[in-house]
């Protein structure tokens, strides 16, 4: 669809006008006077100023016919765009003809209120009738020409019949405003929300904004960031986040990181960038810092999301060189931490029109955002591609009720797809914006897959959810690290491992004094969870988990030990079937045994190797030796001193199970290191 700015009725995410009424002068009660003041903001644009003194002249004479039909444009202006419809249907009772553009405007109403069938009568009677005009027409203060005219009532007239058809088909989706602990009688949107759904993060226009500013622009209250925690799954009252990060100006959250310790934001400097802030939980959240270049530019980049491993962002950008408007890029990092030059996601995604909020889910193939140039019901409505086979499949939109006829945007999603959050100017609102939950459609037609997944001696059961897309699963993990002796609870570094790409997956605190950690995986792969601090053993945990379900949030607590001699720790070196050459899959393991040594430079251990009594014991005591010295060779490749190295096979003579059942003889084929000497 085409573009046209200058008479796009822009949404000025409005309060429901309350405050304003402390605008109003203390004219006296002369509806002449009223008028004059009323359309003296009017034509200056500051229609929010202008709604209470039209509403005061109502009150004085309800049949006011051009009271009646400048706060109905008001309201098109406005997040409160339904309630125009009732006032222009007085107008079109008391004066049928005598106000230009009536029943464009009525039309208009008749779409933000879902009556589709009456936009499009009028939409197509004010088309025949300025079709083969050649003159200039003022829609709402905005001067265009007949013909670009014509083709606003085309686009409409498309957003109508989309917005017909989906009315008639609806999703079952449930849509539910979240309420009024979080919603206020003022804006409040771009909600983002940690994986877990334990934190909301959303940005406000609320009367006690810090520094209790307006901006010039639309003398609202300038932005602020609120923050609020579920609790026995209610929302417990939101707070402002911080001094840190919240400044008498603007300030907008669009993104957060799935374990809930990065935030980014948006500040309107330098034509409006991309800032990120960290939580430390004794400091709170840091000062932000700016993205900086490449991501940033001096045009204007409002809407980041980011993967859940870290590695990649998707923004949206105004810069040069795009479709349109705003266009979403991407960037990844590279090897030292730093973004690389964006890639705009092409025709696919990005048309002439604007392309905002994107949100990339942690399956990180499946991309939500915001568009007013595909099809839609107007306005900004919310789709989701996937990125398959190297490219982008056609946008599909969410239909309704999640998209309507208003703006529908910053849409977020759980990680297990049950749950979206976004912002939208509903007729149940408080407020101009609030902020919705989605109970997202049903998923049908896919295999469920039930099992267990066993992390050594711990066995998780996990509860298949339903998607109708088993690669796009995602396991949520959870839990604490303690103290094994003392059960308290301690930080420490833990590194996720995906075994069969060796590649890390994500690097992560359990941070003190919560002693908490977080993170999601996909199905389909194998993971190690590598957990080291000073002073302690390492600590690693082997996950394998089948392709085809989406699973529950499930916890896992870690019991670190601490450093002490004469104790086997078992590692996961693995071998191929009567062979003692190393098996790519133990590289993340080894490179864990590594650091450990590296950081414990005063330790120095004992490698033993053990097998199962399958074989003769003569070769089992061998091929335990030669797995021995496989480890103790790779080691010393990987710079550890020879003096603080030995080995030793013990073949089949110290089984730690059965050899009796298969799932005994495995855990009997294994490699230990023990720690023979601990110098200072």
């Amino acid at each position: 669809m085409n573009k046209y700015p200058l008479i796009l009725l822009i949404v000025v995410s409005c309060i429901s006008y309350g405050f304003a009424q402390e605008q109003v002068s203390d004219t006296p009660d002369d509806p002449k006077k009223l008028m004059k003041e009323a359309n003296s903001y009017f034509n200056v644009r500051e229609y929010l100023n202008a709604v209470p003194v039209y509403q005061k002249v109502l009150q004085i004479d309800s049949n006011h016919i051009e009271a009646n039909y400048h706060l109905a444009l008001c309201y098109l202006k406005s997040s409160d765009r339904p309630k125009a419809l009732e006032l222009l249907q007085r107008v079109k009772h008391l004066s049928p003809e005598g106000q230009p553009l009536l029943d464009f405007y009525l039309a208009e109403a008749y779409r933000y209120n879902n009556q589709m069938e009456s936009a499009i009568q009028l939409y197509e009677q004010v088309r025949t009738g300025y079709q083969n005009r050649n003159e200039r027409v003022t829609v709402v203060n905005d001067p265009i020409s007949s013909q670009e005219f014509v083709g606003l009532i085309d686009q409409r007239i498309r957003e109508a019949r989309t917005g017909m058809n989906f009315l008639a088909d609806p999703t079952n989706a449930q849509v539910i405003n979240i309420g009024p602990v979080i919603n206020s009688e003022y804006s409040d949107y771009a909600p983002v929300i940690s994986a877990d759904e334990s934190i909301l993060i959303f940005t406000s226009r609320r009367d006690n904004t810090t520094g209790g500013g307006r901006s010039l622009e639309d003398n609202m209250f300038y932005e602020d960031i609120y923050l609020a925690h579920r609790k026995k799954g209610e929302w417990a009252k939101p707070r402002k986040i911080g001094s840190n990060i919240n400044t008498k100006y603007n300030e907008a959250s669009i993104a957060l990181s799935p374990d809930g310790k990065q935030l980014f934001i948006y500040k309107d400097e330098n034509g409006g960038d991309i800032y990120m802030s960290s939580q430390n939980d004794k400091k709170g959240w840091s000062n932000p810092r700016s993205l900086g270049s490449p991501i940033n530019s001096r045009y204007h980049e409002p809407s980041v999301s980011i993967t859940d491993d870290g590695k990649t962002l998707y923004f949206s950008s105004d810069r040069p060189g795009g479709y349109g408007g705003l266009d979403i890029y991407r960037s990844e990092m590279d090897e030292k931490g730093n973004w690389g030059e964006p890639l705009n996601l092409g025709p696919t995604i990005n048309t002439p029109d604007d392309e905002d909020s994107p949100f990339i889910h942690y399956d990180r193939k499946t991309l939500y955002f915001s568009s007013q140039g595909h099809v839609g019901m107007g306005g900004y409505d919310i789709f989701y591609s996937e990125f398959i086979n190297d490219d982008w499949t056609k946008p599909v939109n969410l239909g309704y009720p999640i998209n309507s006829p208003q703006d529908d945007i910053y849409f977020v999603l759980s990680a297990d797809y049950k749950t979206g959050y976004y912002a939208s100017a509903q007729t149940d609102a408080y407020g101009g914006k609030d902020i919705y939950l989605v109970e997202m459609p049903d998923y049908k037609d896919v295999e469920i897959i039930d099992f267990q997944l066993s992390i050594k001696t711990v066995s998780i059961s996990f509860n298949p959810l339903v998607t109708n897309d088993p690669k796009r699963a995602v396991v949520i993990l959870r839990g604490v690290v303690r103290d094994e002796l003392t059960d308290q609870l301690i930080s420490a570094r833990m590194t996720l491992v995906d075994v069969e790409e060796n590649t890390v997956v994500r690097e992560m605190d359990a941070t003190s004094p919560k002693g908490v950690y977080f993170t999601t995986m996909r199905t389909g792969h194998r993971y190690l969870m590598q957990v080291q601090k000073e002073g302690y053993l390492y600590h690693s945990e082997y996950f394998e988990i089948p392709a085809g379900v989406v699973n529950q949030e499930k916890v896992l607590n870690i019991y670190l030990k601490r450093i002490k001699t004469n104790v086997g720790i078992d590692f996961k070196a693995l071998f191929d079937y009567n062979s003692a050459q190393l098996k790519r899959q133990s590289i993340p393991a080894l490179q864990t045994l590594v650091a450990f040594l590296e950081t414990n430079s005063g330790l120095k251990i004992e490698l033993h190797g053990h097998t199962d009594d399958i074989g003769t014991e003569e070769r089992n005591l061998l091929l335990s030796e030669q797995r021995a010295e496989a480890v103790y060779k790779y080691l010393i490749a990987q710079g550890i001193d020879t003096n603080r190295l030995s080995f030793r096979g013990f073949g089949e003579s110290r089984p730690i199970a059965s050899n009796e059942t298969a799932y005994g003889r495995s855990l009997n084929r294994r490699t230990e290191f023990v720690i023979i000497e601990i110098n200072q």
